[in-house]
């Protein structure tokens, strides 16, 4: 579903980076691939750094849910299961 929502370079990238992957492809695989090609390093620090601080303060729960969910798909590899990701939010 992914390869769809692509556009432009990102789109181009991805067709080639699909043609050496073994089959199928995990969400893990893509995800892994994208930050490491579109986001970099520094950001990608930032990002989870930002996460690992977020806390709810004076935000909604909605607002919260909304930035956790946010931060979280910068940092994939902080919260890695439900368990995790219930236990962080």
């Amino acid at each position: 579903m992914a390869k769809i929502q692509l556009r432009d370079v990102a789109r181009t990238w991805w067709l080639a980076k699909e043609a050496t992957l073994e089959k199928p492809i995990t969400w893990d695989q893509f995800s892994k691939g994208f930050y490491e090609r579109f986001f970099r390093v520094i950001a990608q620090k930032e990002m989870e750094e930002e996460f690992i601080r977020l806390q709810q303060r004076n935000r909604s729960v909605d607002e919260y849910a909304a930035e956790f969910s946010r931060l979280n798909s910068f940092s994939p590899y902080v919260v890695t299961d439900e368990e995790k990701w219930a236990s962080r939010f």
